[in-house]
């Protein structure tokens, strides 16, 4: 029993909150469920049968099993833990949820190895509140740094599963690199309401926990009866600690491209900003 427990904490805090700091960011953080045990070492773990082999050398919870660990909750419906290779494996609507930042992931399977900082999930949905925001056929972790999404779709509009969101990201490869601060995308395609309309080889971008650098910032999607659909890919310069300066780039179905600029400074007298836009349309 104390090494079951032992595995399903430990699934916990390294799957549940290195896929929730990659793929969600938090807003406000929620009151745990009233269920749920108080934030210290005690653990919370429940399962209709329990049992071991001693031909696999394994013990195998099955039926409901629960494990609850501070602010963290994994379900499945069966949970085995080999300890000749020390691997853990969860399988049957496997569910990981972190009350603080409300963010779920679904699984069909996790595995572990023996020492917990590699890992393998298959069909992975994750989910913050009502909507879904990534999917993908299967997660790997070949270390405690780089998280890797293998036919993975994104979107920070959020999506309800059978449905297009407004925009996403999909691509036949995800590297998330917590080294290099850096979310890799692999042969990637921008959709529009499903519809395929950018190709992208690689776009790289930082990971929610860089406060700010020079880069290319994710898309913005708009629509007006004037303009029609605008896709925007704004640029973000960092010109020194002080001073910078956003260029947003648009163009429109309905309309001639705009150029827009957002340049912010701050010094000891105060904060500037100064804003401009260039385009070749006629006012309508």
């Amino acid at each position: 029993m104390p090494l079951l427990i032992k595995i399903m904490i430990i699934m916990v805090l390294s799957l549940s909150t290195a896929f929730a700091e990659n793929a969600l960011s938090p807003d406000t953080a929620p009151a745990c469920r009233a269920d749920a045990p108080p934030t210290d070492d005690h653990v919370f773990f429940r399962a209709q049968k329990l049992t071991y082999d001693d031909l696999s050398n394994s013990y195998t919870a099955s039926g409901q099993v629960e494990v609850i660990y501070q602010y963290r909750r994994v379900t499945a419906d069966h949970i085995i833990y080999d300890l000749t290779s020390g691997t853990a494996t969860a399988t049957g609507d496997v569910t990981l949820y972190d009350t603080i930042n409300d963010a779920y992931l679904f699984a069909d399977q996790i595995v572990l190895d023996k020492d917990f900082s590699t890992g393998v999930g298959q069909s992975i949905f994750a989910r913050k509140g009502e909507y879904l925001k990534l999917a993908a056929s299967r997660i790997e972790r070949p270390n405690k740094d780089t998280i890797i999404f293998h036919d993975a779709v994104f979107t920070p509009c959020g999506f309800k599963q059978d449905e297009n969101p407004l925009w996403q990201l999909r691509a036949a490869k995800v590297t998330d690199d917590a080294t290099a601060e850096d979310v890799i995308y692999h042969d990637a395609t921008f959709e529009v309401f499903g519809t395929p309309v950018a190709y992208l080889p690689e776009l790289t971008y930082p990971r929610p926990t860089v406060e700010r650098r020079t880069g290319i910032l994710p898309p913005e999607v708009d629509f007006d009866t004037s303009n029609g659909l605008g896709i925007s890919t704004p640029y973000f310069f960092e010109i020194d600690k002080s001073r910078v300066l956003t260029m947003r780039p648009t163009i429109f179905t309905e309309n001639a491209p705009l150029l827009q600029n957002d340049y912010r400074q701050r010094t000891n007298e105060g904060f500037y900003e100064a804003q401009t836009a260039f385009t070749i349309s006629e006012l309508r």
